[in-house]
């Protein structure tokens, strides 16, 4: 993945999790952001 892209994805991610203080769906979106990774 394009480095300025992975950092945008991570501020977006970032913001969600500040917006959501669901526990649940941090775990979900940690979980995606790993998957994501190895591709």
């Amino acid at each position: 993945m394009v480095p300025s892209l992975n950092k945008v994805y991570v501020a977006t991610i970032y913001i969600v999790q500040l917006t959501n203080n669901n526990y649940q769906t941090r775990f979900t979106i940690n979980y995606g952001d790993l998957q994501l990774m190895r591709d």
